[in-house]
Formats: C-alpha cells, structure tokens, sequence
C-alpha cells in the first residue's frame, strides 16, 4: 500500500465524518429555528390578547367613571334625604 492510498483513505473518512456531523447540525439548527419560531408566536398571540386587554380596560374605564361619580352622587341625595326625614 501506497503512502498516496493511505492518505486518501483518511481524507475520505474524514470528509465522511464532516458531512454526518453537518448534516446533524444543520437538522438541529432547523429543529431549534423552528422552536423559536413557535416561541415567538406564542409571544406576538400574547402581546394581541394583552393588547386587547388594554383596550377593553381603557373603554370602560370612562363609563366606570361616570357610574362611580353617578353613585357617589347617589349617596349623596340618598343622605341628604335620610337627615331631611329625621328632622
């Protein structure tokens, strides 16, 4: 045997052994990128509810406000009427 075929043996199976290790990194980069992927889904379908959250809260806020002040004002006449009754 040639020192030639020796080292054409070698390159060959190291050329073999780069290639299954690439073909395992490129399967679990595409495996982890599609984690991600669904990770920032979910994130963005989180951010949309929190969204609309928001907007719900901010909607009835102002009716809240002014059935808060309507009871208060409420209280108030009920109050005043309950000392004028007692007099």
């Amino acid at each position: 045997m040639d020192y030639e075929q020796i080292l054409v043996y070698i390159l060959a199976s190291a050329l073999f052994v780069l290639i299954v290790l690439s073909i395992a990194v490129v399967s679990y980069l595409i495996k982890l990128l599609r984690s991600v992927q669904h990770i920032a889904e979910k994130a963005e379908h989180a951010s949309d509810n929190i969204a609309a959250f928001s907007n719900t809260v901010r909607r009835a806020a102002v009716p809240t406000g002014a059935i808060g002040v309507l009871k208060v004002l409420t209280k108030e006449i009920m109050n005043y009427k309950s000392k004028e009754d007692k007099k």
